[in-house]
């Protein structure tokens, strides 16, 4: 079977076999596919396989995952470290093998906290994962993408770039697996191969050169499986699920223990430390460090903020990024994936984007008007505050009548859903997706951590422009401290934080006045020795009297502070006790 042949089996059939299909047999066969994988993974060394040598990667391909080999072997009890692991791809990627990556990296590595999903998209290949991929993967900042689909090449390689340049996770992306004992014989040198030879270019020209313009870890595992089908004398077809396509158990143990090779301890300790390097900046913050009337003010470089606790937070936190709340920047705004089409899995957008400034609110996209095959209809789109919003159709381009929802022709997937013969789209149907902004402007009070050990982490902002930005974070004067981290992402390799260090605090008995987030306050240093006094003039008339306690806030341990009214007319000084005016 040729990788043209192979694409469109792939399409029409990889769904039958996602676990989603109507088909009963279909279901049952994933079902017991898992039951199988559940009771055989309490094994770590799959020792069901047949004898066969280790897949060791090299240096060079340690490499390219240094930062999420190093967060994980600097893991400890009392610093567990937190690893995110998204796989994305197609229906090879959803079958189950991938549930037995995890038990390897957690017997390797057991004080590491794994966060493993798996976002793929039966029957998307590359250039259709190109268009879900910012919407599915940014969001998540995982360290590490495990990636597998099939198309023309120059779409993956266009995919793993902008995704490296917005999150700066690390890749491991996979090679194919062989299907048909043909691909023992393979032409594998790559000055050598022609273009024709699909399968052989794909794997040993095209996925290579994707790798290397992104900055990815190739999996190389083609050749050792070929190898172990050489060495124990069967077809690789054999070890495949029934449609000679997909997993089945023995060649899913393989992939997994193939993939986690490029993740377990050999070699060398990296030597990078994964919290504070080019991609990475953590600043631990206490209670002396910026901290200022309840005010922490940092110069930050990076696209992504992250804030972390580890108590209850007491207080409510104000956000702001150069003068104004996350919400107010363009930049951060998102949609989510668009909710899949009839009887499918397919979302019904692969994309929605926009060419006007947007607002956070949910989207409704209504198709009507239908011809008899459907292959064509109408649509209308509402928001939730926009309201509805224009009419178009799924053959042309659609920029609604605010320029807060924009739709290619190409990114329609109903008709698609109904030519591939998954069921034609019922009446009524719609399809939703919401606009949001990947951050916060207010971090509220009562948020716990997951654990002791485990701090909290929130997002503040996630697609900031990779320059300098000014973070001021404020909560209640006073306030018992609530942060211990700020950690700085930045995928070109510029992440920076600076804390603006606030002005020495006032003598005894020296009154200021300063400006913080935009109120004007007088401090002064507790003192027993010094009362606060305020008149409506200064001639010789003045009449000073003690300020009430009421309109005294306290703002550090050893400070006061005094809200002015810009309104009022008073004067203020600080006044000896015993003294006279």
């Amino acid at each position: 079977m040729n990788l043209s042949t192979m694409r469109r089996f792939e399409v029409r059939s990889e769904f039958m076999n996602s676990g989603w299909a109507s088909s009963a047999r279909r279901r049952f066969s994933a079902w017991l596919w898992l039951c199988l994988l559940l009771v055989a993974m309490p094994s770590a060394a799959l020792a069901d396989l047949l004898p066969h040598a280790p897949l060791i990667p090299t240096e060079s391909d340690f490499a390219r995952l240094t930062r999420v080999r190093a967060l994980m072997a600097s893991s400890t009890r009392e610093h567990p470290s937190t690893v995110r692991i998204v796989f994305y791809g197609q229906s090879i990627t959803t079958y189950p093998w991938w549930y037995e990556l995890e038990p390897l990296l957690r017997a390797a590595y057991p004080t590491v906290n794994f966060e493993v999903s798996n976002l793929a998209i039966p029957g998307f290949q590359d250039a259709y994962l190109e268009r879900t991929a910012p919407t599915d993967l940014i969001p998540v900042q995982p360290d590490l993408l495990i990636m597998h689909a099939f198309g023309p090449g120059a779409a993956m390689l266009s995919l793993l770039r902008d995704y490296r340049a917005a999150t700066g996770s690390e890749v491991i992306l996979q090679q194919d697996f062989p299907i048909e004992k043909s691909a023992l014989s393979e032409n594998t040198d790559p000055k050598t191969i022609d273009i024709n030879d699909q399968w052989s270019f794909r794997n040993y020209v095209s996925l290579p050169l994707a790798a290397d313009g992104s900055g990815s870890c190739l999996a190389r595992f083609r050749e050792p499986w070929k190898d172990y089908c050489r060495t124990n004398g069967i077809d690789p077809a054999s070890i495949l699920a029934p449609d000679q396509f997909h997993p089945g158990l023995d060649s899913g143990h393989l992939l997994a223990e193939y993939i986690a090779a490029y993740l377990l301890p050999y070699g060398r300790k990296p030597e990078l430390d994964p919290l504070n390097c080019p991609t990475v900046q953590t600043l631990g913050l206490d209670a002396s460090k910026g901290w200022f009337n309840g005010q922490l003010t940092c110069e930050v470089t990076g696209r992504i903020i992250d804030l972390g606790f580890d108590q209850t937070l007491p207080d409510s936190i104000e956000v702001l990024i150069d003068g104004a709340k996350p919400s107010a920047h363009q930049e951060l705004y998102a949609n989510t994936r668009v909710s899949v089409t009839q009887n499918h899995a397919w979302p019904t957008l692969s994309r929605v984007s926009w060419q006007a400034p947007v607002l956070e609110e949910e989207w409704k996209f209504v198709p009507f008007d239908f011809s008899s095959d459907q292959e064509w209809f109408r649509f209308k789109v509402i928001g939730s505050v926009t309201g509805e919003d224009g009419i178009g159709t799924n053959t042309v381009r659609f920029v609604s009548k605010s320029g807060r929802v924009v739709i290619e022709d190409y990114d329609h997937w109903l008709a698609r859903t109904v030519h591939f013969d998954y069921g034609r789209v019922p009446d009524g149907f719609y399809a939703t997706w919401k606009t949001y902004v990947r951050g916060v402007d207010r971090v509220n009070a009562g948020i716990q951590p997951p654990s002791s050990q485990q701090p909290g982490w929130i997002t503040l902002a996630n697609g900031l422009s990779e320059e300098s930005h000014r973070l001021v974070l404020t909560t209640k004067p006073g306030s018992e401290f609530p942060l211990r981290q700020l950690r700085l992402k930045s995928p070109a390799g510029k992440a920076s934080i600076s804390v603006i260090t606030p002005p020495h605090p006032p003598a005894p008995g020296e009154l200021v006045v300063r400006t913080v987030t935009g109120q004007t306050l007088l401090i002064w240093t507790l003192d027993p020795a010094w009362v606060l006094k305020s008149s409506a003039s200064l001639d010789s008339k003045a009449t000073w009297k003690e300020v009430p306690a009421a309109r005294i806030r306290t703002g550090t341990s050893s400070q006061f502070l005094l809200l002015l009214d810009s309104d009022a007319t008073s004067f203020y000084r600080l006044v000896r006790v015993g003294a006279s005016n």
